[in-house]
C-alpha cells in the first residue's frame, strides 16, 4: 500500500516538470480561461466557479499541514496564515469583487480542482511532515529569505487592494 511519503515523492518532480512545461506552453497557446473562456461544454458561473476551484487548495493544505507530525514552529504558524489568508482571498474576496465575471467551463473549474488538490497536498504535506522539514523553520523570522519574501507579500498584497 502506498504511504503519504511516497505519493509526495512520486508527485513531486512531475509537478515540476509540469509547470516549467507549461510555462513555456502558455507563451504558444492562450489558455480557455477568464477574458480568454470558451464554450467547451457545460458552463458555469465564473464567481460560483473561482469559489469552487480555489476554496479546494486551503483545505487541502490545512488538512495535510494539521494532521502532519512535524513540531509546529511559529514560523510555520506564520507560513500556515499566509497560505490560508492568501487562499481566502482567492477563494471569496476575489471573486465576490469582480463586476462581470464570464462564465467558465465546467471542465476548466474540474481542471483547477485537481490542480488545487495537488498544490495543496505537497506545500501541506511538506510543512506537515517531520521527515521532510526537519527543524529547519527555527528561528526562520531573522533569515533574510523570510524578511525578502515577506517585503514581497506585502507589496503584491498593496496592489491586489488597489
Amino acid at each position: 500500500m502506498m504511504n503519504m511519503q511516497n505519493l509526495y515523492d512520486i508527485i513531486l518532480i512531475p509537478w515540476l516538470v509540469l509547470g516549467i512545461l507549461t510555462f513555456f506552453m502558455l507563451f504558444f497557446i492562450t489558455a480557455p480561461y477568464g477574458r480568454h473562456s470558451k464554450k467547451m461544454g457545460p458552463m458555469i458561473s465564473g464567481k460560483w466557479g473561482w469559489i469552487i476551484q480555489e476554496i479546494i487548495s486551503p483545505l487541502t493544505f490545512g488538512y495535510f499541514f494539521l494532521i502532519g507530525d512535524s513540531v509546529k514552529t511559529p514560523e510555520m504558524w506564520v507560513f500556515f496564515i499566509i497560505w490560508i489568508g492568501h487562499y481566502f482571498n482567492r477563494s471569496f474576496i476575489y471573486p465576490l469583487r469582480q463586476k462581470n465575471a464570464k462564465k467558465t467551463a465546467i471542465i476548466v473549474v474540474f481542471s483547477a480542482i485537481l490542480f488545487n488538490i495537488i498544490n495543496g497536498f505537497i506545500n501541506g504535506y511538506y510543512l506537515g511532515s517531520q521527515a521532510l522539514v526537519q527543524n529547519q523553520y527555527t528561528n526562520y523570522f531573522q533569515s533574510y529569505h523570510f524578511i525578502i519574501g515577506l517585503i514581497l507579500l506585502v507589496i503584491g498584497l498593496i496592489i491586489n487592494l488597489k
